[in-house]
C-alpha cells in the first residue's frame, strides 16, 4: 500500500511541532505567553498519529492484509534508531556537563525511554513539566513517544475488538 502525503497534515504536523518550540522558547508578547502550558502542540500531534494509525489499521485489517509483527516492526524501526542517538547524546552531554549525582536518575531515564515506557517512569516519579525537578531531566520529553507507542499497541486491539464485534453482528 503507498501512503500518499497530505499536505493538509503535514501543514498541521507543522504547527504542532512550532507550538511546542515556541512553548519551550518561553516567548511572550506584551507579558502574554505563548502557548501556556504547551501541550496543544502535543495534542494536535496526537490527534495526527491517532487519526493516520487508525486509517492504516482500518484499511489493512478490512483487506485482511495486517500482520502485528510487521505493524510494530515498521514503528519501532522509524523510532528506535533516534531514541537510541538521543540517549547516546545526551548521555555524552550529561557526563561531560552535569553532576555525576546525576548519573542514577539519567540511567533509569535512558532505559525508560529506550523501552517507550518514559510517561510511566515519570508519573511513578512525580516528575512533571512544571516542576523544578524536571531541569534536571533532559530526556523528561519523550514521555510523548511512550504514549503514542503504546496508542499503536493498544490500538491494535481495539480495532481487532471492533472488527471481532461487527463479524459477529453480521452473523446473526
Amino acid at each position: 500500500m503507498q501512503v500518499k502525503i497530505r499536505n493538509d497534515i503535514q501543514f498541521l504536523r507543522a504547527v504542532s511541532v512550532l507550538a511546542v518550540i515556541i512553548y519551550h522558547l518561553n516567548i511572550s508578547v506584551s507579558n502574554f505567553q505563548l502557548f501556556k502550558g504547551g501541550f496543544l502542540g502535543v495534542d494536535i500531534f496526537f490527534v495526527i498519529s491517532g487519526y493516520l494509525i487508525s486509517k492504516i489499521l482500518f484499511e489493512k485489517i478490512n483487506l485482511k492484509n495486517f500482520k502485528i509483527r510487521n505493524f510494530i516492526n515498521k514503528r519501532l524501526r522509524r523510532l528506535f534508531p533516534l531514541i537510541i542517538l538521543l540517549n547516546f547524546v545526551v548521555l555524552f552531554l550529561c557526563y561531560t556537563f552535569y553532576d555525576p549525582l546525576l548519573s542514577n536518575k539519567l540511567t533509569k531515564e535512558i532505559i525508560s525511554s529506550s523501552f517507550f515506557i518514559s510517561n510511566i517512569f515519570y508519573w511513578f516519579n512525580h516528575t512533571f513539566y512544571e516542576s523544578d525537578l524536571s531541569l534536571y531531566m533532559p530526556l523528561l520529553h519523550t514521555w510523548s513517544l511512550g504514549v503514542e507507542l503504546q496508542f499503536y499497541i493498544l490500538s491494535i486491539f481495539i480495532f481487532f475488538f471492533v472488527f471481532s464485534i461487527k463479524k459477529k453482528q453480521l452473523i446473526l
